[in-house]
């Protein structure tokens, strides 16, 4: 605002984890025949999995695997100490689990374990007992990927790693604390160095003490990644796994290594944990960039000399039902469409009045939000738009968790679904606008874009399923940044790239980006125009005036809806008028009555106005910015409230999705871990 203003992808991430079999190696050693069927051996095995894996299996959640599709074959392994001298394992494609004796309470999340695979496929030890163990050799078993050419040194197995991983019993390869580049590179013959490039820039952020290794951000951020998860019968959003449980200790730094995916020479970052490998693939889609090897496949193979018979995908009946397409706003020619029939956004631009701006989030107060909404239901609201903080210094912890992660794993998700539950109580929907609070983010490098398409990821995927949002805005007012007004070509570029990002995992909700100026939708420097890659047309006016024109030129340049997502005028304060701006409630009231009646005349989609309520004595501002709202801050009305209310009728719009989340009061923080 400011009055100044006056998929195919999913086929491609997999490609690095598809199950690849291997020619059947010589038999070595050998337990009892795999199981027949591909069942959960225990139901304990049955809860491990389903927490991270049934959303995905149930095409709810769009990541990768944490186990694999469906439980592979189960095995009784020879284990001194245990009943008879064996127990009984169960194969995935990436990992192994086995019932732990130890734990005797089957509620314990150590109840079932994950056997530490990779120590053994890289110390060639298969562990038989406590303290007995099996030589084997390493396993000359690529790490990622599929097997290389004969000759080709460029891909490294678990043998490469031999020399440069802490093992039980071998030498003290503990790193030093390391928070800079990751330059290390490896291949079948051993590690080295690459030089520094400006292409792909990866850094070490954290420093594991247990076993002596530094950990990159890109595989840091996935160890505390959130999503959706399935606990107790419930599906939520939560941390998806605890790191030592599901990864063990890292065993090894991460190297830049040359991986066959898909039959060509790819770019990896690998780094081995006791458990797991994780692997970073830059030319892949965010969602898919970082992957958890197929250790499960490897040991197997390995260990039996035959290739992990496939899974059969486990078929999940107990998915909550996905609201039906109709239920989404949509775009059908000049209009937006729900459940067959067209409809006029009648909206709101909010913030907390005491706590504007993305300062809401960080201040936030579900008592107050509901009560302070109830004031735009009162005006017969159907819509709300607000804000998302991007990198906004205060907000960090909100949006991202850990000042070291590049993924979402701050409180963010929970505060959007109470929001969305409070919207949805009154029948609102809701618009929200990404990227708020930071300036100059198109110039940043390849790196930064990484971090930014993961903030799509982190934002866009939990809702993209949630028919309370009507719509996804990229970005607010990109124009009226220092790149939008010094080099447009780079800005349109860079909202287009957002744009097939947010498209890549949400198809169900429209997009668009609120302009600042209203001619800035069809500037095309080259041949590209935001008009080319939105749902709808948005723009913002404060001009009584000339917004009868403003319309008619946007109707001019596209046939698609239109929405002046921000319109309004302060009602103070009164030293601060001019000749040629009057700030003050009859001048807000006659400017509500000429653009309203402008818009009603165009019959364009849907006007929102800014903002609900006056700011309160906490806002940043005290000068006319804090008196755009409808409310002043005794709850009462000022006259234009009742133009709006009256003025421009529009319907209720009801929502399917429903969320039970508790509605935290301010100073009290949401539950977001495991």
């Amino acid at each position: 605002m400011r009055l100044n203003r006056v998929t195919a992808l999913l086929a491609l991430g997999l490609l690095l984890l598809t199950t690849y079999r291997f020619a059947p190696a010589q038999a070595s050693y050998l337990a009892t025949p795999p199981a027949a069927t591909a069942q959960f051996a225990s139901p304990l095995f049955e809860r491990v999995w389903s927490r991270t894996d049934a959303p995905v299996a149930a095409n709810i959640a769009h990541r990768s695997w944490t186990w694999g599709p469906g439980p592979g074959p189960t095995r009784e392994e020879p284990f001194a100490g245990a009943p008879n001298g064996t127990r009984q394992v169960q194969y995935f494609d990436k990992g192994r689990m086995e019932v732990n004796p130890a734990v005797k309470d089957p509620n314990s999340p150590w109840a079932a374990t994950s056997g530490l695979l990779v120590v053994e496929l890289v110390s060639g030890q298969i562990q038989t007992g406590p303290n007995q163990f099996e030589a084997r050799g390493p396993a000359d078993v690529p790490v990622v990927g599929e097997p290389p050419a004969p000759g080709d040194a460029r891909v490294p197995t678990y043998r490469s790693f031999a020399s440069v991983a802490s093992l039980p019993g071998g030498p003290d390869r503990r790193a030093p604390v390391n928070k800079k580049i990751v330059v290390g590179t490896i291949n079948r013959d051993g590690a080295g160095q690459r030089p520094l490039t400006k292409d792909i820039n990866v850094s070490n952020v954290a420093y594991v003490q247990e076993t002596g290794h530094n950990v990159p951000d890109v595989f840091w951020s996935f160890m505390a990644a959130h999503g959706l998860v399935l606990t107790g019968g419930v599906y939520d959003q939560r941390q998806l796994f605890d790191p030592v449980f599901v990864l063990g200790y890292p065993i090894t730094e991460a190297y830049w290594t040359t991986a066959i995916i898909n039959g060509k020479p790819t770019e990896v970052l690998v780094q081995l944990f006791q458990r797991r490998v994780l692997t970073f693939v830059p030319s892949f889609p965010p969602a898919w960039q970082v992957q958890m090897g197929n250790v499960g496949q490897h040991y197997y193979q390995w260990r039996y000399g035959q290739p992990l018979p496939e899974a059969a995908p486990v078929a999940v009946t107990n998915a909550p039902p996905l609201p039906p397409a109709d239920a989404f706003v949509h775009v059908e020619g000049d209009q937006l469409v729900l459940r067959g029939q067209p409809i006029t956004i009648k909206g709101t631009n909010y913030w907390l009045h005491d706590a504007p701006f993305v300062t809401t989030w960080a201040e936030w107060d579900a008592p107050t939000v509901k009560a302070e909404l109830g004031k735009a239901h009162e005006l017969g609201v159907n819509t709300v738009r607000i804000t998302l903080p991007y990198d906004y210094l205060s907000l960090r912890d909100t949006v991202w968790g850990d000042k070291a992660s590049e993924r979402i794993n701050g409180p963010i998700i929970n505060l959007m679904t109470q929001f969305l539950q409070i919207a949805a109580s009154y029948d609102m929907k809701v618009i929200f606008a990404l990227f708020d609070a930071t300036d100059r983010i198109e110039e940043l490098g390849d790196a930064d874009k990484r971090i930014q398409l993961n903030y799509v990821q982190g934002l866009v995927e939990p809702f993209a399923n949630d028919d309370r949002v009507l719509a996804w805005d990229l970005r607010n007012e990109p124009d009226n940044g220092v790149v939008g007004r010094r080099n447009p070509t780079l800005m349109i570029g860079w909202l287009n790239m957002i744009a097939q990002a947010v498209r890549s995992i949400d198809t169900r909700h429209p997009i668009t980006v609120g302009m600042g100026n209203y001619e800035n939708l069809w500037q095309a420097p080259r041949k590209l125009a935001v008009l080319d890659f939105v749902d709808f047309a948005s723009f913002h006016s404060y001009d009584a005036g000339r917004f009868a024109d403003q319309i008619a030129a946007v109707k001019a340049h596209t046939k698609l809806p239109i929405l002046v997502s921000e319109f309004g005028w302060p009602t103070g304060p009164a030293a601060e008028s001019t000749a040629a701006a009057t700030y003050d409630e009859p001048t807000q009231q006659g400017l509500y009555r000429t653009m309203l009646g402008a818009a009603r005349a165009a019959g364009i989609a849907g006007m929102m106005q800014w903002t609900l309520w006056d700011y309160g004595k906490n806002a940043p501002q005290r000068n006319y910015e804090a008196h755009f709202g409808l409310v002043r801050l005794d709850g009462s009305f000022k006259p234009a409230a009742a133009d709006f209310r009256d003025g421009y009728p529009a319907p209720p719009l009801p929502s399917v999705t429903r969320t039970n989340v508790p509605l935290t009061p301010h100073g009290v923080e949401p539950q977001i871990g495991p």
